[in-house]
């Protein structure tokens, strides 16, 4: 391990990393920053109570600006790509923050540590300023990452698509068979018990297609499927 350097001011820190980025240095930055903030609580700030330090310096880098300066383009980029893939804003912070591959990509994974700014101190903190990442926000910059969001989606689709039942049209499609088959079971049950059962799963069916059915999107991507169905029926040689 290197050899630490402490700093007296936090703007000593950011004129010494400034290209931690692009020389991976985001662990050393987000330490550096950390120790600098903790040392300029005096002493008897401390109250000695779990989280309250941890609360001390989070409030400190924030007002200090240096929260902000760790929100750079490729963390935005970072964040858009959790978002391609359908992730909301929450579960994609919640991602970064616990993957451990992050400790040199972003001095946030230093800063969410209960003795540093505390997991749910950044976690707010971040939440509250990439949530605008996506193509279907007000404040969405569409100029700066529009080709990097339909890259990413784009990639994502295409890796999924050959999954069954990814798509809304296949679910339903399925759903509906299932629906069927409950129907079918129903009428030929002959104990109460059995009616009241396949009853109870015909409900929980009939909520799940309602749910689905729900989005726009379907009825064109039913058409979609249900043509691509024919074609590929028309194509099959006959027996």
């Amino acid at each position: 391990m290197e050899n630490q350097v402490e700093y007296e001011t936090l703007d000593e820190v950011h004129e010494a990393y400034v290209n931690w980025e692009s020389a991976g240095k985001a662990f050393e930055f987000g330490r550096a920053l950390w120790q600098t903030a903790e040392k300029s609580i005096p002493d008897e700030s401390r109250t000695g109570f779990p989280g309250d330090l941890a609360n001390e310096v989070f409030e400190i880098l924030r007002s200090a600006g240096s929260l902000a300066k760790c929100l750079t383009d490729d963390f935005r980029r970072l964040v858009i790509r959790f978002h391609a893939q359908g992730l909301p804003t929450t579960n994609a912070i919640e991602w970064i923050l616990l993957d451990e591959s992050m400790e040199h990509v972003t001095p946030f994974w230093v800063f969410k540590h209960p003795n540093v700014c505390g997991y749910e101190n950044i976690k707010s903190f971040l939440v509250s300023r990439v949530s605008y990442l996506k193509p279907t926000h007000p404040r969405w910059p569409e100029k700066k990452f529009g080709d990097f969001w339909r890259s990413e989606r784009a990639g994502y689709v295409d890796q999924i698509k050959n999954i069954p039942l990814t798509h809304p049209a296949e679910q339903l499609n399925k759903l509906s068979e299932h629906y069927a088959d409950l129907e079918t079971e129903y009428e030929n049950a002959k104990r109460a018990t059995d009616k009241e059962r396949f009853h109870k799963c015909i409900l929980r069916t009939l909520a799940a297609i309602h749910l689905i059915s729900r989005d726009p999107s379907i009825k064109s991507q039913s058409h979609a499927l249900t043509q691509e169905n024919r074609t590929s029926a028309l194509q099959q040689p006959k027996q």
